[in-house]
C-alpha cells in the first residue's frame, strides 16, 4: 500500500480489493510454506493482470 501511497495512486492501486487494479500471479505451492531450496520447483498456475487472465497453465 506504502508505495501506492507514495505516487499518489492509492485510491487505484496498493491492496486487492473492488474497483482497484491488481496485477498477481497464483502459484502451485505457498513458497512460505516449503523448503527455501525447493522454491525453484514452484509453477506458475496463472497470472492475473488487471481485470484479465494473461496466462493459465494448462
Amino acid at each position: 500500500m506504502w508505495p501506492a501511497w507514495q505516487h499518489f495512486e492509492d485510491t487505484t492501486k496498493g491492496s486487492i480489493e473492488p474497483g482497484k487494479l491488481a496485477d498477481f500471479v497464483v502459484l502451485s505451492t505457498d513458497p512460505t510454506a516449503i523448503d527455501p531450496e525447493t522454491i525453484d520447483t514452484i509453477d506458475v498456475v496463472a497470472t492475473i493482470e488487471e481485470d484479465a487472465v494473461v496466462f493459465e497453465a494448462r
